[in-house]
């Protein structure tokens, strides 16, 4: 069997080159993600199977365990007539096991800080509770340290917890790490009413972590594997608002050999079946689809399809057969 892992760097180096490309490491309900703009000032490094990329307002640094294999997927998005995508750098469950942390808690200086004069500051876990990453708060200010020690040890989200409104406030350095990657978002937390600024920035949101849930349930990672990085290339028909935008055709093919590549098997073949059969004019036959991801993804192709190539009687039917009064796109518009 071929080592995946050379293939791996090499898809990631290529991608942390491109500002298009935005990243993210979490768990469903906190996440951190960064992202930079084509005119905005980076600094790179690679170091012993390790990278890194840091701008003004955040860092990613990211390495391949051996263990690592890529998911590229798809999903339905909220919009009619358009998908979702994305690409996770997976490792087994006991390999991206971290420390699962329930409640606040003290671990140190963060010696493992991308710029070296952050190194001094100290790491406080946020204790979200996930096995596979860990939310932090990266903390200079020795009173804000001491504002919050009389809640350590007890968890984050429950009511009362005056060091939750304390670290809002104060806004540090938010530190997400996994067994492969971290994120550093060095912005201020937005302030109630305030925008979600389009670069690094982070999302805590107890009621989600509430599910206990790795990812979302529509993102068809394995069983057995855990999401350690995610990765987002541009979307061909979305712009990086999620807003819709002229179809990239170029972006659509290279996103489509990613999930030729690294797609689940049983999604890949579903979007080839009904692919086939829209071409060759067959009647819908919505049995042909055993689980749910499968019928998500050929759902995706028809989609995907109205943008090719444009509409047709039998593209029409197969739509209003597996997604009656949603996906049919104006071939006006496309």
């Amino acid at each position: 069997m071929t080592d995946p892992v050379p293939e791996i760097e090499e898809w990631l180096a290529d991608a942390l080159n491109s500002a298009a490309t935005s990243w993210s490491v979490g768990t469903f309900g906190a996440l951190a993600e960064f992202a930079y703009g084509p005119d905005d000032p980076v600094e790179r490094s690679s170091a012993g199977g390790t990278r890194s990329i840091t701008s003004d307002l955040g860092a990613l640094r990211l390495t391949v365990p051996a263990e690592s294999r890529l998911f590229a997927y798809e999903g339905l998005s909220k919009l009619p007539a358009y998908w979702s995508q994305g690409i996770s750098l997976c490792m087994p469950d006991s390999a991206a096991s971290l420390s699962g942390r329930s409640a606040l808690t003290v671990i140190g200086e963060d010696q493992g800080a991308i710029r070296p004069d952050d190194r001094p500051g100290v790491l406080v876990d946020l204790g979200v509770g996930a096995p596979h990453i860990e939310a932090c708060v990266r903390i200079a200010d020795e009173q804000l340290l001491r504002d919050i020690e009389p809640w350590l040890g007890k968890s984050l989200f429950t009511e009362g917890h005056a060091a939750a409104e304390r670290l809002y406030e104060a806004s540090p350095h938010r530190v997400f790490r996994s067994a492969a990657a971290r994120i550093e978002v060095y912005g201020p937390i937005p302030q109630p009413g305030g925008a979600t600024p389009p670069g690094p920035h982070t999302h805590l949101l107890p009621d989600l972590l509430r599910h206990d849930r790795a990812f979302a349930a529509n993102t068809p990672i394995p069983v057995g594997w855990l999401p350690v990085l995610n990765a987002y290339p541009p979307n061909p028909a979305r712009d990086t608002f999620g807003e819709p935008r002229s179809f990239d055709r170029e972006d659509h093919r290279r996103f489509q050999r990613l999930i030729d590549a690294f797609g689940v098997p049983g999604m890949v073949h579903a979007k080839a079946r009904i692919r086939d059969a829209v071409r060759r004019g067959m009647p819908p036959d919505t049995e042909r689809f055993d689980t749910r991801f499968e019928r998500i993804a050929a759902r995706v192709a028809l989609r995907q399809m109205s943008f090719e190539e444009g509409p047709s009687d039998t593209l029409l039917a197969w739509q209003r057969a597996l997604e009656p009064g949603r996906g049919i796109v104006d071939p006006d518009v496309v």
